[in-house]
């Protein structure tokens, strides 16, 4: 068996056969700690959030429409 290099992988490979699996956040916004103490932990701890005294809300989410020039 030799070693292949990257290019000639890639060219065996055919692209249509290729389906990305579909991105999920679900991981990220849900997030779950493995263990019972973890548990607590963030049970324990709970976030304040407070807005920007000066800045609008809308350069922390991107959103455009508050933009006015």
């Amino acid at each position: 068996m030799s070693i292949k290099s990257f290019k000639d992988f890639v060219s065996e490979a055919i692209a249509a056969d290729y389906k990305a699996p579909k991105d999920s956040d679900a991981e990220a916004k849900d997030y779950k700690p493995r263990s019972k103490g973890e548990e607590d932990f963030k049970n324990m701890h709970k976030v304040e959030k407070k807005g920007h005294p000066v800045a609008g809300e809308h350069q922390f989410s991107g959103d455009k429409k508050e933009v006015k020039k």
